[in-house]
Formats: structure tokens, C-alpha cells, sequence
């Protein structure tokens, strides 16, 4: 079984792509979940409602998260996420984000919703494809 996520519906059998009638669209992209977007230094802003739910996540008081896991955005508007010693989000463990169901909205929009330059060497996204 894939580990990828799809954030299309289930093909219904009119949309099979082996029906003669079928015309492949690329309808986007969707996560091949390598991790590599949370493998190189950045900001990843997390809103306070979002602290909240990882602190709660992570049997923390908000206090203690935000002491221990962020740390303040240069233009002092906002906190971001840490990072380890070599740039990668301090969540990350192997492939998987060990806040996969509270992570914040930034990470849960990437490649979908927005990109960067970075992105473009190092993520495994891939198109989409619909038969209709």
C-alpha cells in the first residue's frame, strides 16, 4: 500500500482510464510524502491557534511549547517552528512529521497551495492526472 495521499475523490468508473472515451488532465499535484520540503532551513509560521493544538499534541502547556519549540520571526510579527543543528523542522523524523495531524496550515499547504524556489530541486511532487 502507497504511503501517498491523494486530495482528488476516487475515480468513478466513468472516469476509468481505460475507457476509450477517457482524456487524461492534469488536475495539480499531490504530496509523495519524502519529507524533503522540511529537510532545508526556513520560516514556518505558526499561528496561536495552531501552537495550541501542537502543544496539546504534545502534552505541552502553550507556554512550554512555544518556549521550547519556536522562536521569533526576525521582524519579531509572528513565531516559527525551530529547526535541528542541519535546517530540517525539528518534527521531522525520518519521513514522517511527528505532527502529521496538527501541523501548521504553511506545511499542511505545501505543494498544493503555494511553492518556492527551493521546492523546485527537491520536491517530489507530481502531477496529477484525471481521466474524464
Amino acid at each position: 500500500m502507497s504511503n501517498r495521499q491523494s486530495f482528488l475523490p476516487r475515480r468513478q468508473k466513468d472516469d476509468d482510464p481505460h475507457n476509450p472515451r477517457a482524456t487524461a488532465v492534469n488536475t495539480g499535484t499531490d504530496c509523495a510524502r519524502c519529507g524533503n520540503c522540511c529537510r532545508w532551513a526556513g520560516i514556518v509560521r505558526i499561528q496561536p491557534t495552531e501552537a495550541d493544538a501542537i502543544a496539546r499534541r504534545l502534552n505541552l502547556t502553550p507556554y512550554n511549547f512555544t518556549a521550547q519549540y519556536t522562536r521569533l520571526l526576525p521582524d519579531r510579527s509572528g513565531l516559527s517552528l525551530t529547526e535541528t543543528k542541519n535546517g530540517a523542522c525539528v518534527f521531522l523524523s525520518g519521513n514522517d512529521c511527528q505532527i502529521h495531524n496538527v501541523k501548521p496550515r504553511q506545511c499542511r499547504d505545501f505543494p498544493h497551495a503555494w511553492t518556492c524556489e527551493p521546492a523546485k530541486n527537491r520536491c517530489r511532487a507530481y502531477a496529477l492526472t484525471a481521466f474524464v
